[in-house]
């Protein structure tokens, strides 16, 4: 029973170091209305630490997939990926952030 509670003790120290990451969809917003636009500017920004890659993912297409990445992007900051010639239609975007830890 000791060593239980020494390992759940040990288990609860290193969780709180262990840093949880944010993410805040910033632009465009829901519901955006584009007629053939040659640029879309996705915006989104990134909070934790270790922040390693910070990446774009759009369902173009129809699958999710991996559009952008941004690597060591500035924590609290907004991070903009331009994508060139998007499809028409409608489509969902969303953003990762990912750390080093």
């Amino acid at each position: 029973m000791r060593n239980l509670l020494t390992i759940l003790i040990a288990l609860i120290v290193l969780t709180s170091f262990v840093s949880a990451l944010s993410v805040e969809l910033k632009n465009p917003p829901d519901g955006a209305r584009y007629v053939r636009p040659p640029l879309i500017t996705f915006v989104c920004a990134a909070n934790g630490t270790s922040l390693r890659y910070l990446q774009l993912y759009t369902n173009f297409d129809g699958t999710w997939k991996l559009k952008l990445e941004k690597e060591n992007p500035i924590p609290n900051q907004d991070i903009p990926f331009l994508v060139q010639n998007p499809p028409e239609g409608t489509f969902n975007w969303n953003c990762l952030a990912i750390s080093n830890d």
